[in-house]
């Protein structure tokens, strides 16, 4: 779907006879301003705020109200949740008992998050050992706390250029229902006005036997199919 690229996200849209299927897929940093796991309160504060705006769609577009669309399952997924929950990965939501939705094959494997995103970072490779570094207080990182809390990084050292280097993403898959699926004509994107790090989201499209795709930003947010 792209590229893993702050404040860029992609949004694709399926329609199959009255049902509509909606993928999403952004860096965290857009949803929530960071991509580290959780530090703190206000960390854990700030994710749970975000899954609820998530999960309610409407923060993040809306479907042309002609449609009477209505929501009846999303997905999430999202390595910082399920971190800051001890869950194996990945959380998932199914409003109504859906279980065929297929997210182990998202490929987050490849992020190196296995078991919380901490194993494969690499800090048994960094040679303290050899350089005398227990003597200097270093076991009092914090790394109980995930190793995030006492190391002083901003939110961007550690994600772009420190050596825990984390990337990690939200993905969504929304279902809905519509009663008059003849009038879904477009969208508009409203994650600009509810989430501090979106600049522009690529919907791409499969209406009608139609497909497409457009760039929408905050200055231009509608898409028509």
């Amino acid at each position: 779907m792209g590229a893993h690229v702050h404040g860029a996200a992609q949004l694709l849209v399926a329609v199959d006879h009255d049902h509509v299927d909606v993928l999403l897929q952004s860096p965290s940093y857009n949803v929530v301003g960071f991509e580290h796991f959780a530090r703190h309160e206000a960390d854990e504060a700030l994710l749970l705020e975000a899954e609820e705006k998530l999960l309610a769609a409407e923060y993040v577009f809306q479907l042309a109200s002609a449609a009477n669309c209505s929501l009846d399952d999303v997905d999430l997924v999202s390595e910082q949740l399920a971190e800051m929950r001890g869950e194996e990965f990945e959380v998932h939501y199914h409003e109504h008992g859906h279980d065929d939705h297929g997210h182990d094959d998202h490929g987050h494997d490849d992020h190196g998050h296995d078991d919380h995103g901490h194993d494969d970072h690499g800090h048994d490779d960094h040679g303290h050992d050899d350089h005398g570094h227990d003597d200097h207080g270093h076991d009092d990182h914090g790394h109980d706390d995930h190793g995030h809390d006492d190391h002083g990084h901003d939110d961007h050292s550690s994600d772009d250029h420190g050596e825990r280097s984390v990337h990690t993403e939200f993905n969504l898959e929304y279902r809905f229902h519509c009663d008059n699926i003849g009038a879904l004509n477009g969208l508009e994107v409203t994650a600009f006005d509810n989430f501090p790090g979106f600049e522009s989201v690529d919907v791409q499209w499969i209406v009608n036997g139609q497909q497409g795709a457009a760039r929408t930003q905050p200055g231009s947010r509608s898409v028509q199919f």
